[in-house]
């Protein structure tokens, strides 16, 4: 013969009243589990207020966890999870005993005819969009992160909120179309501004691209930089910028290179230097001597003064 089950509420269990309950309740035969909505949480016992769609609001749910809660008197701590539903969560509640007083939350899910749960549902005539969400795994957090992925070829998007035009963080790892992989997969990370583009092929690729449509492009071959902004660098320790083949540097203006100290410049190659050139050079003209008719004879001494300072001031600003 089934047994008749009613509602037992623990009142003491929780610091909140307990909500009234209509009376005279029903009796409830062989309850093995319902769909309900979380109307409190209480973390200090780890349980939720869950009503049932007759109105009915059952007291001290429990709810399952994917950790197992192991006490340990060797470890010295409860192991566990604590993972409540927040409120307004839709629930599948079971009846381990058959008894609503230990009903357990195990899981949630969307109700068919719901509107408030349309936002996850495909409602196309398209076969290929049914089929890429048939196949696609997505989930919404409470806080609005939401994470996609593809079932057959384990392409992913994870963002910080559901529509990915609202999102100021992207990241995509893209494997393929419409669920066939690909040889190569693409990994774009966006974040406030910056992309990062990694491609996977013959010819491997990382691509940045940032405020002031500052784009960096590298591949196996070649690095290139292409910049609308202003470029200032503080580098506290020596640079070296050291090339195997030619090294062109041009500008459409100005080009200047100097120290801000008393460091000198060097210029030249194996054979010489331009600061050692032109040094001889003055050298030369300081000791300018002219010969044939009339009889030899020497630069004025102011001349040569001249060029002894000029050839001075060279050598402080050249190597």
């Amino acid at each position: 013969m089934a047994k008749e089950i009613s509602i037992v509420l623990n009142r003491n269990s929780s610091p909140m009243n307990n909500p009234t309950i209509p009376a005279p309740m029903p009796p409830i035969k062989n309850m093995i589990g319902f769909w309900g909505t979380v109307t409190e949480v209480h973390p200090e016992n780890c349980t939720c207020r869950v009503r049932m769609a007759s109105g009915y609001v059952i007291a001290n749910v429990r709810v399952m966890v994917q950790s197992w809660v192991t006490v340990d008197d060797e470890k010295g701590y409860l192991s566990g999870e604590r993972y409540l539903p927040p409120v307004d969560t839709f629930v599948l509640c079971v009846c381990p005993e058959g008894n609503l007083a230990d009903t357990v939350i195990i899981g949630s899910g969307f109700a068919l005819s719901a509107a408030v749960h349309a936002d996850f549902k495909t409602d196309s005539d398209d076969k290929k969009e049914l089929d890429n969400a048939a196949n696609t795994r997505k989930i919404v957090k409470n806080s609005g992160w939401t994470f996609e992925t593809d079932y057959r070829n384990g392409s992913k998007k994870i963002r910080n909120a559901p529509e990915e035009g609202d999102a100021t963080i992207n990241i995509e790892v893209n494997q393929g179309e419409d669920g066939e992989k690909a040889d190569g997969g693409v990994t774009t990370i966006k974040a406030y501004g910056t992309t990062l583009t990694l491609t996977e092929k013959d010819d491997p690729e990382i691509k940045v691209e940032t405020i002031g449509n500052t784009i960096f492009d590298i591949t196996e071959d070649t690095i290139e930089f292409s910049t609308d902004a202003e470029i200032k660098r503080t580098i506290k320790k020596a640079l070296t910028l050291e090339t195997q083949d030619a090294l062109t540097l041009t500008a459409q203006k100005d080009v200047g290179l100097k120290s801000s100290g008393s460091g000198k410049l060097e210029l030249g190659n194996t054979v010489a230097t331009l600061g050692a050139m032109i040094n001889d050079l003055l050298g030369y003209l300081a000791s300018l001597k002219t010969v044939g008719s009339p009889a030899s004879h020497t630069a004025s001494p102011d001349f040569i003064a001249q060029i002894q300072a000029l050839k001075a001031k060279w050598g402080q600003v050249f190597k």
